[in-house]
């Protein structure tokens, strides 16, 4: 039995463990992984509601996620619903109940058109009660050991050495910088030169292409970053945005999933495979020409969003570093102050912030994406007035910073017309969460793929080496505590899993991928916990000083934070 098993059944058996949970954790690893700068991460909240759900539905899905459902929980929970009262929560759960969620009975599903089936634990299945594989069930030591899935993974091993699967997750994002660095660090592109990144979703690969594309493209093409909601899959939005990023142009197309897909629109199909083969810069690819009209309306309205970003330097300043008393202000994303503040100054900052009015100021102000508007900072006339204000040099050369806006006024300065027919010699780079076989076959001739696909140990590995950057706020010796005993607790969960060993009396079912995100909502939780218990059982504050407070806290924390959070969280089926 592992050092870990050992420790949750000393725990179990009321034996002294003398140590303490965190303990087993590794120190956060130099990675500079910051999630702040993570667009899958920053989408958090949109991520976790992984479908539009009624009252009942939401109600419906927690359930099977808990053993004690409590509205104050739910509330708390990815499935919170605005307009729910804790009365009607009362009146759904005992509705739900009395249909038998939880108890082994059939059950409608709304959301997914078919009778589903709700084991004795409430975890949903679909349809069929037999028990749906897992995402991890092939890496069971006992599936390794025998049958037609271990036979043929030693066949093709003899045949064709070994695979992925030997690689640390280092090395697989390793060699995907590798891959985006050998296309887009060249002058001129070469023919091959788009890239799908698939695979695994909520673990930094668009954190990692992002961060290879600014420091290894070539200084002569422009980085144009666009998320799924920049761009849909139409031909009306895809051609013209193509069209203006058609010559010397990196683009990275972060969960444009729909495009990429065998059943997207073959208008678009048709589109991008043109303009992804390998003589797109000599070949005009074309489109409906029918539809140029409506083309060229689309062409100005993009090229009139680039203009109005070009009116002035872009400034902004990092929110949530604010709210850990740091002042981070950059000037078109180049950081030209970052100091520690006091706790006032921070809070005086943000209550600065209100809806930004353009008419109001000179300069603009950005924050990240999890803000969902523009704020405005301060009354400064200029943005020279501000920098003064502030200990910034308002004289820092910015000419070569402003590369890519002297590149867009190249485009904003030409006639205006659209051809029937345009060469295309930029570089498209993919960031997906799809499968390899649900992305068009021949879209993927015309590419380089790479597919992120990490075991659970990867992940564990992956997890180990950038935690630091994940799960920030609050306080920050009680964040780390927290970080590192739930880092402990995953890997209690994945070696229980493969060895069939129950804890705390549950059996351990592993049918969700394992993802950033769930660390998050885990951390989140086990500090909710932790103030809970130090509240009302041992009636003290928690001091993160007091080592051997928290080596017992966290003792009495894990079978709370397993049974009622990680156990049925993992076992829930996810929805499709």
């Amino acid at each position: 039995m592992s050092d870990l098993l050992d420790y949750v059944k000393r725990i179990e058996n009321n034996e002294e463990t003398g140590v303490g949970l965190d303990d087993f954790a590794p120190l956060p690893g130099a990675s500079d992984y910051d999630e702040n700068k993570d667009p899958e991460m920053q989408d958090l909240i949109e991520s976790l509601q992984e479908a539009r759900m009624s009252r009942p539905q939401a109600i419906e899905a927690y359930l099977s996620s808990t053993e004690e459902p409590t509205y104050k929980d739910f509330m708390k929970s990815q499935f919170a619903h605005p307009k729910m009262t804790a009365d009607q929560f009362a009146k759904d759960v005992a509705y739900l109940r009395k249909r038998g969620v939880g108890v082994g009975t059939g059950v409608r599903l709304k959301s997914t058109g078919g009778t589903g089936y709700a084991d004795e634990a409430g975890a949903i299945h679909r349809k069929d009660p037999k028990k749906r594989p897992g995402p991890y069930d092939e890496e069971k030591p006992e599936v390794y050991e025998g049958g037609e899935y271990a036979k043929k993974v030693a066949s093709l091993t003899q045949q064709f050495g070994t695979a992925s699967l030997d690689l640390t997750s280092k090395e697989i994002f390793d060699e995907i910088t590798s891959t985006v660095k050998s296309i887009i660090g060249k002058d001129p592109l070469p023919k091959r030169r788009h890239i799908i990144i698939y695979g695994d979703p909520g673990i930094g690969k668009t954190y990692e292409v992002t961060k290879a594309c600014k420091e290894h493209k070539h200084s002569k093409y422009k980085f144009v970053e666009i998320m799924g909601s920049g761009l849909n899959d139409t031909i009306k939005a895809v051609v013209p945005f193509m069209f203006i990023n058609s010559q010397d142009c990196v683009i990275l197309l972060d969960d444009c999933d729909k495009m990429l897909k065998q059943e997207a629109r073959e208008e678009v199909l048709l589109f991008l495979k043109g303009i992804m083969a390998e003589d797109a810069d000599e070949r005009p690819t074309s489109y409906p020409v029918h539809r140029k009209d409506e083309m060229e309306r689309e062409v100005e309205k993009r090229r009139g969003a680039i203009a109005s970003k070009q009116e002035g330097c872009t400034i902004s300043i990092d929110l949530p570093a604010l709210k850990e008393n740091k002042f981070i202000l950059k000037i078109d994303n180049e950081i030209i102050i970052d100091k520690h503040i006091s706790l006032r100054e921070a809070q005086e900052w943000q209550n600065k912030i209100r809806p930004l009015k353009r008419e109001e100021t000179k300069y603009e102000n950005i924050y990240s994406r999890s803000l969902r508007d523009f704020k405005r900072l301060d009354e400064g006339n200029t943005v020279k007035d501000f920098l003064n204000d502030y200990g910034a040099d308002p004289n820092k050369d910015k000419k070569d910073s402003r590369r890519d806006d002297e590149d867009d006024n190249d485009i904003i300065e030409s006639d205006g017309s659209m051809p029937e027919s345009f060469t295309f010699n930029s570089s498209i780079i993919f960031v997906s969460n799809l499968e390899m076989e649900h992305i068009n076959s021949a879209l993927l001739t015309r590419v380089s793929a790479k597919g992120v696909k990490l075991s659970m140990l990867q992940f564990l590995d992956r997890l180990g080496a950038i935690y630091g950057g994940l799960a920030k706020g609050g306080n920050p010796e009680i964040r780390e505590w927290s970080k590192k005993c739930v880092f402990t607790l995953i890997g209690i969960l994945i070696e229980a899993w493969r060895a069939n060993v129950p804890i705390f009396g549950s059996p351990v079912e592993i049918n969700r991928k394992l993802t950033f995100r769930m660390f998050n909502e885990f951390v989140d939780d086990w500090e909710r916990y932790a103030d809970d218990e130090c509240r009302n059982t041992f009636k003290k504050d928690l001091d993160p000083r007091n080592k051997d407070f928290l080596d017992k806290l966290s003792e009495h924390l894990i079978p709370i934070m397993l049974k009622r959070k990680c156990i049925p969280w993992l076992k829930t089926v996810e929805r499709i």
